[in-house]
């Protein structure tokens, strides 16, 4: 049998609450944008 092998763990908590959405443009295009900000495309 293989043995399971970590490469890279991390014990870091999110404190922060995740709001990325994501929606359709009317160009057909998906946008993932920071919920707090609708004006800010963190990608299209």
């Amino acid at each position: 049998m293989a043995k399971l092998r970590f490469f890279w763990s991390s014990n870091v908590t999110n404190t922060t609450p995740n709001v990325t959405t994501a929606h359709l443009s009317d160009l057909g295009n998906l946008v993932l944008s920071n919920g707090d900000d609708a004006g800010s495309s963190l990608w299209e």
